[in-house]
């Protein structure tokens, strides 16, 4: 069966030329002949490869790269089920950049097909990840570690009730210290105020997590109230141990002026013994005894010390 139809034919004894060679070549199509119609078929004078006429057979080891690849011209219908395996995929050979949002599923990988050498580091994300389709059994014991979990990246809604069981968690997998410091953060965030009304030791020594400052050394605390001026913004100070009073401070009162000898009266006489003046219309000056020695008074509300911290960080 021919394969290719002549482009020129030449006739007993005729001369041929440079010029009808050329002619002849260039004028040469593909027979049908030439193709199967089930591996590959005619399209335009050429010969092209039909879906399916690419097997895994004719593909050496390596042959296909990533740099030979366009962006998502693989698809999961270009992909027979199992045509994929471990050992036609070299180490890192598979990116996200590659692989579109949901061609990949569970129904695509065999048990053990993918590994963690198989994967570049932070190649598999969250958004990757279609809810459910990664079960308890297609993660072998062990595969995961802390060293493998990004802070954070683990959370109730991203674990169906019961998936966590006692079998998966290797000894020694949660640690004491690794619960109390989630329990301390969560109970002492950064700006916390820790007291202690017996122990001296800061807070990063005694209860072993943070970054602590002594905070309030003779003063007490009071509550923020945007109502009021002294107190309407965090870490405010004012007041004062004592206080003098002034003379606007003194509630208004009189006093008993007392009589040691003979003082002008009210209405110009004179007299002795003991009176209260209210006005002296004869002259002279009458003065009552001196108290009191102009001391601050106390002004300390009921208290009680303790050491007292506040967390920086």
């Amino acid at each position: 069966m021919a394969i290719l139809n002549k482009g020129q034919t030449f006739s007993d004894g005729e001369q041929v030329t440079s010029t009808k060679l050329n002619t002849a070549v260039d004028g040469a199509t593909f027979a049908s002949g030439a193709v199967d119609d089930v591996s590959t078929q005619l399209s335009g004078g050429a010969i092209i490869v039909k879906d399916g006429g690419v097997t895994t057979a004719k593909i050496a080891d390596d042959g296909v790269t990533t740099a030979k690849i366009e962006d998502d011209a693989v698809t999961t219908a270009k992909i027979a089920d199992s045509g994929v395996t471990t050992t036609k995929i070299a180490d890192n050979n598979v990116i996200t950049s590659k692989i579109a949002d949901s061609n990949v599923t569970t129904a695509k990988i065999t048990d053990s097909g993918v590994t963690t050498t198989k994967i570049a580091d932070d190649a598999v994300t969250t958004s990757k990840i279609a809810d459910s389709s990664i079960t308890t059994l297609k993660i072998a014991d062990s595969n995961i570690t802390t060293a493998k979990i990004a802070n954070n990246n683990v959370t109730t809604s991203k674990i169906a009730n019961s998936n966590i069981t006692t079998s998966k968690i290797a000894d020694s997998g949660i640690t004491l210290q690794k619960l109390a410091t989630s329990v301390k953060d969560a109970l002492y965030p950064v700006g916390s105020i820790y007291t202690n009304a017996t122990n001296s030791a800061n807070p990063s020594t005694l209860i072993g997590f943070g970054t602590w400052a002594a905070f309030g050394a003779g003063r007490v605390l009071v509550g923020i109230d945007g109502s009021q001026s002294e107190f309407n913004s965090i870490g405010e100070t004012g007041g004062s141990k004592t206080h003098t009073l002034t003379t606007s401070q003194i509630p208004s009162h009189n006093h008993n002026i007392i009589s040691t000898g003979q003082y002008f009266k009210s209405d110009g006489s004179t007299g002795g013994g003991s009176n209260v003046w209210t006005t002296q219309s004869n002259g002279g000056s009458n003065l009552t005894g001196s108290t009191g020695g102009g001391q601050a008074h106390n002004n300390l509300q009921p208290y009680i010390v303790v050491y007292m911290w506040k967390r920086t960080a």
